[in-house]
C-alpha cells in the first residue's frame, strides 16, 4: 500500500492532502500528478464491497456494479480497431473482467476471449456460462502458456492496488505487435471539477487511484513501455441521447472527458 508522504508511482515527496473524509483521505504528487488514496481499504473490505457488486440477480441482468452498458464496450473496441489494432481475428484478454460484458461483445466480433477476474463470485458466474475462459491473476494465466493481440482494463486501472505492477506483468502476455487498451477515470474531467471530488469520488472505497494522461504515461514508462498512444474520441452511452454524445466530444478535445484513454504497444 501506498506511504503517506511519497508517491507510489514516481516516489516523490512532493505530495500534498486534497481531500479528507472520516476514515480516508486523498493525496496528490506535484510531479507525475497521481492522485491516491491513503489509507486504503483492507482486502476484507474490498472483497465485501466487490460480493455485493456481484450478487446473483446483477450479474443474470449482465450489469453488476456499474459496468459499462455494451453499446459503450462497442465503441471502446470501435477505436480499438480504428487506431490501434485490427481486431477481426485477433485474441483478447479482458483483465478485470467481472460479469463478462465486454468479453461478449468482443465474441460477436469474432475475437478468441480470455479473461482475469479477482471475485470469485464473478468468476463462478463465468465458469457456469462457458462464454470464455477465467482465470484468476495473472499468475495463473502465465501457466497457460497463452499470448493476447489485445489486453483491455476499461475502468479497472483505478481498482488496483498497484495498477504499474499490474502493467508490467500484462506486458509479458503481449503478442508481437500486440497492445494495451486502457481507459481509467479523468482526475481532471469536468464532472469532477463541477461537481466536487467529495461527491463524485472520495467515498467510492473501491477507487485507489485517479489518473491524468500525464500520470498514465509514467505509468506505463516505469512498466516498461513507452510507445503510449493518447486516444481523445469521445465513448458515451447511445441509449441516453446524442447529447451526450456530442458533449462528450468536446470535452475530450480539451481532455475535460469523465475518462481517459490511451494505447500501450511495446
Amino acid at each position: 500500500m501506498p506511504s503517506m508522504d511519497k508517491c507510489p508511482l514516481c516516489g516523490s515527496e512532493r505530495t500534498r492532502l486534497e481531500h479528507k473524509t472520516a476514515g480516508t483521505s486523498v493525496r496528490s504528487c506535484a510531479v507525475c500528478e497521481l492522485l491516491y488514496r491513503f489509507p486504503q481499504p483492507s482486502d476484507e473490505d474490498l472483497e465485501a464491497l466487490y460480493n455485493s457488486h456481484y450478487t446473483k440477480e446483477k450479474m443474470a441482468n449482465n450489469r453488476p456494479g456499474g459496468a459499462s452498458p455494451e453499446n459503450v464496450l462497442r465503441q471502446h473496441l470501435d477505436l480499438i480497431d480504428r487506431f490501434l489494432l485490427p481486431l477481426k481475428g485477433k485474441s483478447a484478454l479482458d483483465y478485470g473482467c467481472g460479469a463478462g460484458s465486454l468479453g461478449r461483445v468482443a465474441k460477436a466480433r469474432g475475437m478468441d476471449v480470455a479473461g482475469v477476474e479477482s471475485n470469485a463470485h464473478a468468476r463462478e458466474h463465468l465458469i457456469k456460462t462457458g462464454l470464455f475462459p477465467v482465470y484468476k491473476d495473472t499468475h495463473e494465466l502465465s501457466t497457460s502458456g497463452k499470448r493476447f493481440d489485445l489486453i483491455a482494463l476499461i475502468q479497472v486501472l483505478e481498482h488496483l492496488r498497484e495498477p504499474w505492477d499490474d502493467i508490467g506483468k500484462l506486458a509479458g502476455l503481449l503478442s508481437p505487435g500486440g497492445c494495451i487498451y486502457i481507459t481509467t477515470i479523468n482526475s481532471r474531467g469536468l464532472n469532477i471539477t463541477v461537481n466536487g471530488f467529495h461527491r463524485r469520488e472520495l467515498l467510492k472505497m473501491e477507487h485507489l487511484y485517479w489518473f491524468t494522461y500525464k500520470c498514465l504515461d509514467a505509468l506505463c514508462k516505469n512498466a516498461g513501455l513507452d510507445r503510449t498512444i493518447r486516444l481523445r474520441n469521445a465513448v458515451a452511452d447511445t441509449d441516453r441521447g446524442p447529447a451526450l454524445y456530442v458533449s462528450q466530444t468536446m470535452l475530450s478535445r480539451f481532455d475535460l472527458a469523465g475518462s481517459i484513454k490511451i494505447g500501450v504497444k511495446r
